[in-house]
C-alpha cells in the first residue's frame, strides 16, 4: 500500500485495521502493532475453535470492509499452547503466520506442533 499510494494511506489503513480489530476483541483483551503491519493480539482464552472463530470474525471484517476505497486483507497466525511461555507462543504463532502467507494469504492458520 505504501508503494502504490502512499505512506500517509498506508497510514490510515493501518489505523483502520486497528480499529477493525478493537472492535472485535473485548476490553479485556490486547491488541497492540507489534511493527510495520504486524499486529498481536493476546486473548485470555485457549480453545481452538473459539480463537479461530475470533481470528476469523477479524479477517473477514477487514476484507468485507474496503479502507479508503482499498481492498484489505490480513493473514493471522495463532498458537496457543498453556504449557509454554510467552515467546515460545509468539514464535510458534510467527510460524503460523508465515504459513499462512506462503498458502495464499487472507488466511487464519492454527500453529499445531508437530
Amino acid at each position: 500500500i505504501n508503494d502504490n499510494h502512499g505512506h500517509h494511506i498506508g497510514d490510515l489503513v493501518i489505523k483502520k485495521v486497528s480499529e477493525i480489530i478493537r472492535n472485535n476483541i473485548r476490553n479485556e483483551d490486547i491488541s497492540v502493532r507489534w511493527g510495520g503491519e504486524e499486529f498481536v493480539i493476546v486473548l485470555d482464552f485457549h480453545d481452538k475453535e473459539e480463537l479461530m472463530k475470533k481470528a476469523e470474525l477479524i479477517r473477514m471484517s477487514v476484507m468485507e470492509n474496503p479502507i479508503y476505497g482499498l481492498s484489505v486483507t490480513v493473514s493471522v497466525g495463532i498458537s496457543s499452547q498453556l504449557s509454554i511461555s510467552f515467546n515460545k507462543q509468539f514464535k510458534n504463532a510467527d510460524l503460523a503466520l508465515y504459513q499462512a502467507k506462503n498458502s495464499g494469504r487472507n488466511k487464519v492458520v492454527f500453529y499445531e506442533s508437530k
